[in-house]
């Protein structure tokens, strides 16, 4: 009898324990997911802000080549650049001021 019942409360001290197991086994499984998914938020976030930041700075870069364009063309507004002129002579001796590289005579003279 007495090793009857000593029996019993080894079974059932064992499956007590197999049970208690089996519930970390869980609570630990549960906490690595909400880990493991915690993680990804971060990592999907950290994803955002780097393209953020990307984007950020082409749009940087995109600003600058147009701030300088503007400041190109402003300066072209208040200083013009004019072709290059070049004196060529006529037949009778009497240049003119051309401003194109094939000229068939220009209204440029020199002596007007």
């Amino acid at each position: 009898m007495v090793l009857d019942n000593l029996k019993d409360y080894n079974v059932k001290a064992l499956v007590n324990v197999v049970d208690h197991l089996g519930t970390v086994a869980s609570k630990l499984t549960n906490l690595f997911d909400q880990q493991s998914s915690d993680i990804s938020t971060m990592e999907l976030r950290a994803s955002c802000v780097s393209q953020k930041l990307l984007t950020c700075r082409t749009l940087l870069v995109l600003s600058d080549d147009l701030n300088q364009d503007r400041i190109i063309a402003m300066r072209q507004k208040v200083v013009p650049e004019h072709p290059e002129t070049h004196l060529l002579e006529g037949t009778n001796g009497q240049g003119h001021l051309c401003c194109h590289s094939s000229c068939l005579g220009c209204i440029f003279s020199l002596h007007d």
